[in-house]
Protein backbone atom coordinates (compact mmCIF):
# COMPACT_ATOMS: atom_id res chain seq x y z
CA UNK A 1 0.00 0.00 0.00
CA UNK A 2 1.17 3.25 -0.88
CA UNK A 3 0.46 6.01 2.13
CA UNK A 4 -1.01 9.48 1.16
CA UNK A 5 -0.10 13.08 2.54
CA UNK A 6 -2.38 12.61 4.97
CA UNK A 7 0.62 10.64 7.07
CA UNK A 8 0.12 8.25 9.72
CA UNK A 9 -1.39 10.57 12.46
CA UNK A 10 -4.75 9.18 11.11
CA UNK A 11 -3.84 5.57 10.13
CA UNK A 12 -5.60 4.12 13.55
CA UNK A 13 -8.99 4.87 11.92
CA UNK A 14 -9.30 2.78 8.83
CA UNK A 15 -11.57 1.36 6.81
CA UNK A 16 -11.50 -0.37 3.26
CA UNK A 17 -15.74 -1.36 3.12
CA UNK A 18 -18.75 0.43 4.22
CA UNK A 19 -22.68 -0.30 3.60
CA UNK A 20 -25.03 2.61 2.66
CA UNK A 21 -28.52 3.47 2.66
CA UNK A 22 -29.06 7.04 0.77
CA UNK A 23 -32.23 8.26 -0.72
CA UNK A 24 -32.20 10.24 -3.40
CA UNK A 25 -34.47 11.75 -6.44
CA UNK A 26 -35.28 9.18 -9.17
CA UNK A 27 -34.03 10.50 -12.06
CA UNK A 28 -30.30 9.61 -9.77
CA UNK A 29 -28.65 7.11 -12.04
CA UNK A 30 -26.36 4.24 -10.31
CA UNK A 31 -23.35 5.76 -12.28
CA UNK A 32 -23.99 9.66 -10.84
CA UNK A 33 -23.83 7.34 -7.06
CA UNK A 34 -20.61 5.98 -8.39
CA UNK A 35 -18.83 8.53 -9.41
CA UNK A 36 -20.06 10.36 -6.18
CA UNK A 37 -18.75 7.73 -4.05
CA UNK A 38 -15.56 7.71 -5.90
CA UNK A 39 -15.21 11.30 -5.10
CA UNK A 40 -15.53 10.91 -1.23
CA UNK A 41 -13.36 7.90 -1.15
CA UNK A 42 -10.61 9.80 -3.17
CA UNK A 43 -10.74 12.99 -0.94
CA UNK A 44 -10.48 10.48 2.81
CA UNK A 45 -7.67 8.24 1.39
CA UNK A 46 -5.15 7.13 3.70
CA UNK A 47 -3.55 4.50 1.45
CA UNK A 48 -3.99 2.70 -1.78
CA UNK A 49 -2.37 -0.22 -3.75
CA UNK A 50 0.07 1.38 -6.41
CA UNK A 51 -0.69 -0.63 -9.13
CA UNK A 52 -4.06 -0.35 -9.26
CA UNK A 53 -5.36 3.02 -8.48
CA UNK A 54 -8.48 3.12 -6.34
CA UNK A 55 -11.29 0.60 -7.92
CA UNK A 56 -14.51 0.50 -5.82
CA UNK A 57 -16.77 -2.51 -6.13
CA UNK A 58 -20.32 -2.08 -5.55
CA UNK A 59 -23.40 -4.48 -4.96
CA UNK A 60 -26.93 -3.70 -4.37
CA UNK A 61 -30.06 -2.47 -5.26
CA UNK A 62 -32.57 0.04 -5.96
CA UNK A 63 -36.42 0.80 -5.49
CA UNK A 64 -38.47 3.65 -5.31
CA UNK A 65 -40.02 4.50 -2.39
CA UNK A 66 -42.57 7.37 -3.00
CA UNK A 67 -43.25 9.58 -6.02
CA UNK A 68 -39.71 10.98 -6.84
CA UNK A 69 -37.86 9.35 -4.60
CA UNK A 70 -35.90 6.21 -4.28
CA UNK A 71 -33.57 4.12 -1.84
CA UNK A 72 -29.77 2.78 -2.62
CA UNK A 73 -29.15 0.28 -0.39
CA UNK A 74 -25.11 -0.78 -1.53
CA UNK A 75 -22.57 -2.71 0.04
CA UNK A 76 -19.15 -1.05 -1.34
CA UNK A 77 -15.16 -2.22 -1.04
CA UNK A 78 -12.34 -0.14 -2.05
CA UNK A 79 -8.55 -1.11 -2.89
CA UNK A 80 -8.02 1.49 -0.70
CA UNK A 81 -8.06 2.42 3.13
CA UNK A 82 -10.15 5.53 4.31
CA UNK A 83 -10.06 7.20 7.21
CA UNK A 84 -13.91 6.21 9.06
CA UNK A 85 -14.77 9.90 10.38
CA UNK A 86 -13.31 11.51 7.15
CA UNK A 87 -15.54 8.99 4.54
CA UNK A 88 -18.53 9.11 6.38
CA UNK A 89 -18.89 12.89 6.96
CA UNK A 90 -17.27 13.19 3.06
CA UNK A 91 -20.10 11.01 1.76
CA UNK A 92 -22.68 13.22 3.50
CA UNK A 93 -21.72 16.22 1.47
CA UNK A 94 -20.81 14.55 -1.52
CA UNK A 95 -24.46 13.37 -1.81
CA UNK A 96 -26.53 15.93 -0.61
CA UNK A 97 -26.55 17.16 -4.05
CA UNK A 98 -28.45 13.65 -5.34
CA UNK A 99 -30.93 14.05 -2.53
CA UNK A 100 -34.58 15.55 -2.53
CA UNK A 101 -35.14 18.30 -0.17
CA UNK A 102 -35.48 17.25 3.44
CA UNK A 103 -33.94 14.09 3.31
CA UNK A 104 -32.04 12.51 6.29
CA UNK A 105 -28.10 12.66 5.48
CA UNK A 106 -26.90 8.78 3.86
CA UNK A 107 -26.89 5.87 6.46
CA UNK A 108 -23.73 4.30 6.54
CA UNK A 109 -22.57 1.50 8.51
CA UNK A 110 -18.99 0.98 9.29
CA UNK A 111 -19.17 -1.42 12.56
CA UNK A 112 -17.22 -4.02 10.54
CA UNK A 113 -14.55 -2.12 12.15
CA UNK A 114 -15.16 -1.05 15.85
CA UNK A 115 -14.68 2.69 16.88
CA UNK A 116 -11.14 2.66 15.92
CA UNK A 117 -11.28 0.78 12.39
CA UNK A 118 -8.99 -1.68 13.35
CA UNK A 119 -10.37 -4.77 12.62
CA UNK A 120 -8.92 -7.47 15.33
CA UNK A 121 -11.44 -10.60 15.36
CA UNK A 122 -12.39 -12.11 11.77
CA UNK A 123 -15.34 -13.63 12.56
CA UNK A 124 -17.10 -10.56 13.70
CA UNK A 125 -15.88 -8.59 10.63
CA UNK A 126 -17.12 -11.44 8.66
CA UNK A 127 -20.50 -11.83 10.22
CA UNK A 128 -20.85 -7.86 9.42
CA UNK A 129 -20.03 -8.24 6.03
CA UNK A 130 -22.33 -11.19 5.59
CA UNK A 131 -25.19 -8.90 6.95
CA UNK A 132 -24.23 -6.23 4.76
CA UNK A 133 -24.60 -8.27 1.37
CA UNK A 134 -28.06 -9.57 3.09
CA UNK A 135 -29.27 -5.80 3.31
CA UNK A 136 -27.65 -4.91 0.05
CA UNK A 137 -28.72 -7.75 -1.71
CA UNK A 138 -31.29 -9.61 -0.23
CA UNK A 139 -33.21 -12.76 -1.19
CA UNK A 140 -36.75 -11.45 -1.96
CA UNK A 141 -37.08 -7.95 -3.29
CA UNK A 142 -40.04 -6.21 -4.24
CA UNK A 143 -41.14 -5.94 -7.52
CA UNK A 144 -40.10 -2.53 -9.03
CA UNK A 145 -36.53 -3.17 -7.26
CA UNK A 146 -33.17 -3.41 -9.35
CA UNK A 147 -30.40 -5.56 -8.66
CA UNK A 148 -26.72 -4.10 -9.24
CA UNK A 149 -23.02 -5.13 -8.80
CA UNK A 150 -21.44 -8.42 -8.45
CA UNK A 151 -21.13 -10.02 -5.06
CA UNK A 152 -18.04 -11.69 -6.35
CA UNK A 153 -16.28 -8.53 -7.43
CA UNK A 154 -17.30 -7.07 -4.27
CA UNK A 155 -15.51 -9.87 -1.98
CA UNK A 156 -12.80 -10.60 -4.03
CA UNK A 157 -11.71 -5.90 -3.60
CA UNK A 158 -11.22 -6.84 0.05
CA UNK A 159 -7.93 -6.86 1.14
CA UNK A 160 -7.57 -9.91 3.06
CA UNK A 161 -4.39 -9.68 4.81
CA UNK A 162 -5.79 -8.15 8.20
CA UNK A 163 -6.48 -11.93 9.03
CA UNK A 164 -2.94 -13.45 7.40
CA UNK A 165 -4.90 -14.36 4.33
CA UNK A 166 -2.64 -13.49 1.47
CA UNK A 167 0.81 -12.89 1.15
CA UNK A 168 1.75 -9.33 0.87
Amino acid sequence: MEDCVCGPCSGRFQLQAFYLEVETRDSVSRDQLERKLHDAVQATLVSYIADKGVTLALCGHYRHTTPGKGLYSVFVTMTAECVIDWLVNGLGEKLRDLQPEGSLPPAVDVTGYGRSGDVVDASVFWAWVAQCMRKARPLILPQDAVRFGSRENVMMNLKLHDFGDDDD
